[in-house]
């Protein structure tokens, strides 16, 4: 079935923060109910498969000043160090002072999600004490991070995904990270940047992460999130900017002049404010965070992109919710399918029409991109009508225009809701409300699946489960056998499974033998 979705929401707790954090969270319930029952536009009615499983975690921007007495930073070492919150804010209707590290949507446990959202919306409100110079990447990278990484943070301390954290995010959940600042990210490379007496790095410590970019982690760094990340930003870039979150030139925000980072000491945190939104404050230019979704997206992942100077600040909850139900929209395939020269794939896509009176029913011919194929007949004599839904040939990774469906294994969007390909309609052309569809392929289409104990497709041919090679489909971690030209499971430095042995060529040496999957 369908991934389960961990949300990390990585609030600033500084002391401007106070009707934004109240403006999210008055968003959130409603926000977790649509996700959950697929209605993206709350009219009632279903956009996308709902999500099934949801985790919903909150961490602060607080990561502490190595020590150094930085005024109003409470705690000095580590701040809230990527640790989920289990604090609620008992100040707000209905919520209490203590709640479980992450909140839990189950649609199999007959879970209310907006019961959910609504203590999510309490653990969010973090309250407005914390240090204000916040470190959100890497709050939000400690906090997902297995211990067992080769990441390590200040001090030679690991991540916390697999111990405080734990079970925050299960190895089959897709991650969505949701920054929540009105600055720039701060996050700390060289510890002494806070150090009021530094040689190194002078004038005030309020702009010195502005004026040091040297003392912070370089922004590849971040590019150890997890796979497929959905990481999503609210900052302070002009509004004008991110009309469209789904749709950014991440460059020309970065040019604008209003996100140029220059010093004015009257503005807040001692730079030029990038927006105002009156009577509730104005922002400083998010410089790394900007940079920080530029790279997402280029390493594969997904971003999205919006002000905190929006005086309604639900535009990217809604961005949010449109991205995720991407993943459950439509359906993903595997093992992948092979594309023939014409640029289709060897597949037919029938639908099965809502069934409904003769005088109100969907016909086929009604629906863009459909022919009528048959019919059913269901015993109260109502029928639902069978279509065939128009293929469209992909040339050069680009759907030919006209309505109906695609095979799409090239697109952003899919590699982010698949590892694979998977099924699309054009805009035209969407499923209509009601219908269920099925996939009837031909062997052309299927590729040819290596397991153990398949020829190798050449001496030197190794892969990872879900991996394509040549022509093939690897059903399991496979690496070439030379002395017998077979396909084997290779020993890994990942823990073995049933204490298989392994043999002189690195190869698990019983057929039962299998590695633990990935995290």
């Amino acid at each position: 079935g369908p991934p389960g979705f961990a949300l990390l929401l990585v609030m600033d707790g500084s002391e401007t923060m106070a009707e934004e954090q109240a403006a999210i969270a008055e968003q959130l319930p409603a926000f977790v109910a649509s996700l959950a029952r697929g209605d993206g536009d709350g009219d009632g009615l279903r956009d996308f498969d709902g999500v099934e499983r949801i985790h919903l975690g909150v961490v602060t921007t607080s990561m502490g000043t190595a020590g150094y007495d930085v005024p109003g930073c409470g705690d000095s070492e580590h701040g809230d160090d990527g640790i989920l919150r289990t604090v609620g804010d008992t100040s707000a209707p209905g919520c209490t002072d203590s709640y479980p590290s992450f909140l839990s949507f189950d649609r199999f446990d007959d879970d209310d999600p907006e019961a959910v959202g609504r203590d999510f919306a309490c653990v969010a409100r973090v309250g407005t004490s914390e240090c204000s110079y916040p470190q959100p990447l890497e709050a939000a990278l400690k906090a997902v991070t297995s211990s067992a990484s080769g990441v390590s943070f200040r001090g030679g301390t690991r991540g916390h995904a697999d111990r405080a954290n734990e079970g925050f995010l299960p190895h089959d959940y897709r991650l969505a990270v949701v920054v929540v600042t009105d600055r720039d990210d701060c996050s700390v490379l060289d510890p002494d940047v806070f150090d009021s007496s530094s040689p190194h790095y002078d004038g005030d410590v309020a702009t010195r992460c502005a004026r040091h970019p040297g003392a912070l982690h370089p922004i590849d760094r971040y590019a150890e999130l997890p796979e497929r990340v959905l990481f999503a930003v609210v900052a302070g870039v002009p509004p004008e900017l991110v009309a469209d979150p789904l749709a950014i030139d991440y460059d020309a925000v970065l040019a604008a002049p209003e996100m140029q980072q220059v010093p004015d000491p009257a503005g807040p945190g001692g730079l030029r404010a990038s927006c105002h939104v009156p009577d509730r404050g104005a922002a400083t230019p998010p410089r790394r965070l900007v940079e920080a979704a530029r790279a997402v997206t280029q390493t594969g992942g997904q971003s999205l992109l919006a002000s905190i100077c929006e005086p309604d600040l639900n535009r990217l909850l809604e961005a949010l919710r449109e991205r995720i139900g991407l993943a459950y929209g439509e359906g993903c395939m595997t093992p992948p399918l092979v594309r023939e020269a014409s640029g289709l794939v060897d597949c037919d896509l029938i639908e099965v029409l809502a069934a409904q009176g003769e005088a109100d029913r969907t016909r086929c011919d009604e629906i863009p991109g459909r022919e009528r194929i048959g019919a059913l007949l269901s015993d109260s004599g109502r029928s639902n009508e069978l279509c065939v839904v128009r293929q469209l040939p992909v040339i050069d990774g680009v759907p030919t225009p006209g309505d109906g469906w695609y095979y799409d294994d090239v697109s952003a969007e899919a590699r982010y809701a698949c590892r694979t390909g998977r099924f699309t309609y054009s805009r035209g052309a969407y499923l209509a409300r009601g219908s269920t569809y099925f996939v009837e392929c031909g062997p052309a289409a299927i590729p040819t699946q290596l397991a153990e104990g398949s020829p190798c497709p050449s001496p030197s041919a190794s892969c990872a489960r879900g991996d394509t090679i040549g022509d093939g489909y690897c059903m399991d971690d496979l690496a070439c056998d030379r002395r017998t030209d077979t396909m084997r499971v290779p020993c890994s430095a990942r823990e073995e499974s049933g204490g298989c042995p392994c043999d002189s060529a690195g190869l698990c040496a019983l057929s039962s033998c299998r590695t633990v999957p990935r995290p």
